[in-house]
């Protein structure tokens, strides 16, 4: 079991890493242990205060944070892994747990970063593009057009070749979407969309510098979520006037206004985020969505977000099988 399931996680993460099955460095010692003994290769613990790993060993790192507080200052990351290959998994910003961790390897083993990667290029492309017709998106249950304003869009710079280079840099979720986003300083996105969505699943994370006071709410969203998907009340029925959430309903449930609060009321649910879902590879039958993981965001189709993870919850309302009517 060891050897198969190893051998599966070396064919999609060996090509990334350019030939070789990087180290994984963690700040949990059951993750490190678990790394060790279940896949097989070679796992490091880092803390605060010391991120010790041997220089022979630095050239390929996937990074799994699971604690706010263990993070070194960045300085400290670049100097020591300036010429590595480095891809982080951030679970502390989604669900930091042992089922989590599991989970990722074994999606990880079903998904493909050089077909998502060629996906990332032809959106990039088309956004490039700018279309000047509305985009029409359909596909189980959901049914919206997408309009481009007049201001630049802003796009989550995606993984587009299926590979790192040495000194480079990048996040788990960069590989899997191409996500449009508002300016920091602007409230409204620069799309406009209509129409309603039925979502299979949610994604719910928080930024690193979340106040204390506010990070509870991520926790409320998320039980809020998984206590309507215990009753069988997904896919949700979500309506969007002029890139605004209007109505989520859960069956005869509302549940707009709970959801406005938790995600911080100012916004309004104006959305934060449309992106691209490309990770084809992925059948969203194997896809957990008890499981709070930002890989679930790739299961290819689209995902809207609303909240910005710092002033509240960031909430990916996930619609895997919706595609462009072009």
């Amino acid at each position: 079991m060891l050897s198969s399931f190893k051998s599966r996680l070396e064919d999609i993460l060996v090509p990334l890493f350019e030939g070789s099955m990087p180290a994984i460095l963690s700040d949990s010692p059951e993750v490190v242990a678990w790394i060790k003994t279940t896949i097989g290769c070679q796992a490091f613990l880092f803390h605060a205060n010391s991120n010790y790993i041997p220089e022979n060993c630095r050239e390929n790192i996937v990074l799994i944070a699971m604690e706010n507080a263990q993070l070194p200052e960045h300085a400290i990351w670049q100097k020591t892994f300036e010429h590595s290959r480095f891809l982080s998994i951030p679970l502390l910003a989604f669900e930091a747990s042992m089922n989590a961790v599991r989970y990722t390897f074994e999606i990880l083993t079903r998904s493909s970063f050089s077909r998502s990667a060629a996906l990332n290029d032809y959106w990039m492309q088309v956004l490039l593009k700018k279309e000047e017709k509305p985009m029409l998106f359909r596909g189980n249950g959901s049914d919206f057009e997408c309009r481009f304003e007049n201001a630049e869009i802003t796009v989550m710079a995606p993984r587009t070749t299926p590979y790192l280079a040495p000194g480079e840099w990048d996040s788990m979720g960069a590989c899997f979407e191409v996500g449009m986003v508002p300016d920091a300083d602007v409230l409204r996105p620069p799309f406009t969309i209509n129409g309603h969505i039925q979502p299979e699943g949610i994604a719910i994370a928080h930024h690193r510098w979340m106040p204390e006071h506010i990070v509870p709410f991520t926790d409320q969203a998320w039980r809020l979520l998984q206590d309507v998907r215990a009753r069988g009340l997904f896919p949700l029925d979500v309506t969007i006037q002029d890139s605004q959430l209007t109505e989520i309903r859960a069956g005869r449930e509302d549940l707009t206004s709970q959801l406005m609060m938790l995600t911080n009321k100012r916004r309004q649910l104006i959305l934060t985020e449309m992106a691209f879902s490309t990770n084809e590879a992925l059948d969203p039958a194997h896809i957990d969505w008890t499981i709070n993981s930002q890989l679930n965001e790739g299961a290819s189709g689209i995902h809207i977000g609303i909240g910005d993870g710092l002033t509240g919850a960031h909430i990916d309302l996930i619609c895997p099988g919706v595609t462009w009517q072009k």
